[in-house]
């Protein structure tokens, strides 16, 4: 899952056996490819139609607008940022996008974690 607003993060499971401790490694292999390689027109133009149909049907669901405007405040975002941001994102373009993966996904400012059992 990669989610990309007021609260970003990234977290991935493995449908392959991985070591623990090779994961941080494997990921970043996945991420580097993702943030270097090139976007598609067709790809980014479907993208951008289906964000624009999130937003119609957005507005039926509660629980989702609910979250949206939770976690935008939460984030520190006003309300007209929270309202304008489908319309913002479909108005991105192709190097927009590749500028923030590749800022975004720097391995030198991540940080891993480690949820361990106590050791008895």
């Amino acid at each position: 899952m990669i989610r990309l607003g007021p609260l970003s993060s990234i977290s991935m499971s493995c449908r392959v056996k991985i070591i623990l401790w090779q994961r941080p490694k494997q990921s970043w292999i996945v991420l580097t490819d993702f943030a270097n390689s090139e976007i598609d027109d067709e790809d980014l133009q479907r993208i951008k139609l289906d964000v624009k149909y999130s937003t119609i049907y957005d507005r039926d669901d509660i629980d989702s607008t609910a979250f949206k405007y939770g976690t935008g405040v939460a984030g520190g975002l006003t309300v007209e940022q929270i309202r304008s941001w489908n319309e913002k994102l479909t108005e991105v373009k192709k190097e927009e996008i590749v500028a923030a993966a590749q800022f975004l996904l720097n391995k030198d400012l991540s940080v891993t974690g480690w949820l361990m059992p106590e050791e008895k």
